[in-house]
């Protein structure tokens, strides 16, 4: 019965905001990345699906209701996860589903303290900073440690659970596929809160080809013209292993391109003219990889046995990939 009292209710994301004013074209950004045909398949439906929501309102005048679209990112580094993020939020903030397009990158240290109460303070706070945005935890199955009775890690994902209700924050949770189900399997409550599920997969050698010519390009550089993508991929394919690419994906192609600069600038001389100062040859690339090779295997002696994931990852490959 009604009591007087105004009934309080959670209107839905497309109740608050209004739709952003800039134009935004998902599927040309897209049609940028390398690889990841299903991830931008299952992207570009859901856009659909948003797009479709909002025309339900114009229509017939009424709100839908939509809950807020937070994510689950599944898939090892360098895939294009963090990428994938950015446009995820731009689609937001075009679509009026969140106030601005910025994206709030954390880990577990950027959360969790160590003293007790601390790290509610820490996780509001960055909740705050990415309010009417988008939260993006990486590696966010480190925020629980099972096997600790001691972790705070627990209070930030409580923190959090409670901030996905409100809409004001998109919420992308990101990690090893393996790692990342088991931590969505214990913890079932944040698990009914995430409405999509992405799986981005291993580069295959000639995708890595494609970025590390993209990678030069960007970086104002170019090949040589002798270079072909058959032998770009040859030698990809003969100086590394499936279980290194596994790790790495596009940190290969990146360190490919650091480390080519180094052997131009070891082989030029002061007086080198304009376009042998920008152009690698395929030598080059092939020493990249060949000290590349060297140093996998100061981390993992047996590479088809060890697991170098954390230390070269942590060594070679910065948040400032451009596949990342």
């Amino acid at each position: 019965p009604n009591d007087g009292k105004t009934e309080k209710r959670n209107p839905g994301i497309h109740e608050k905001r209004k739709p952003g004013l800039d134009v935004f074209d998902l599927e040309q950004e897209l049609s940028h990345l390398v690889g990841q045909e299903s991830v931008k398949k299952f992207l570009l439906q859901w856009e659909k699906g948003l797009k479709l929501d909002r025309r339900r309102e114009e229509v017939f005048n009424r709100i839908v209701r939509v809950d807020p679209p937070h994510m689950c990112f599944l898939g090892n580094p360098g895939t294009g996860k963090t990428k994938i993020a950015v446009l995820v939020a731009s689609v937001l903030a075009q679509l009026g589903l969140v106030a601005k397009g910025e994206l709030v990158q954390v880990q577990r240290a950027d959360l969790v303290a160590g003293a007790i109460g601390q790290t509610a303070i820490k996780t509001k706070a960055k909740i705050e900073e990415a309010k009417g945005g988008v939260l993006f935890i990486d590696e966010a199955y480190r925020l629980f440690q099972e096997e600790s009775t001691k972790d705070f890690g627990r209070e930030a994902i409580d923190e959090i659970m409670a901030a996905m209700n409100t809409g004001d924050v998109v919420m992308i949770f990101a990690g090893y596929r393996k790692e990342m189900q088991a931590f969505m399997g214990g913890n079932p409550g944040l698990f009914r809160r995430i409405s999509k599920q992405f799986f981005f997969e291993d580069y295959k050698t000639d995708e890595l080809t494609n970025i590390l010519k993209l990678n030069v390009k960007l970086s104002g550089f170019q090949l040589d013209t002798e270079v072909t993508d058959e032998q770009l991929t040859d030698i990809i394919e003969r100086k590394t292993i499936a279980r290194q690419r596994a790790q790495m994906n596009g940190g290969i192609p990146q360190q490919m391109f650091r480390k080519a600069k180094w052997f131009l600038d070891e082989r030029l001389d002061m007086d080198a003219c304009e376009d042998e100062l920008m152009t690698f040859n395929l030598g080059d690339l092939e020493n990249s990889l060949e000290e590349m090779k060297n140093n996998w295997s100061q981390f993992a002696p047996d590479d088809e046995e060890g697991d170098i994931r954390s230390s070269v990852i942590n060594l070679e490959v910065g948040r400032d990939s451009l596949v990342s």
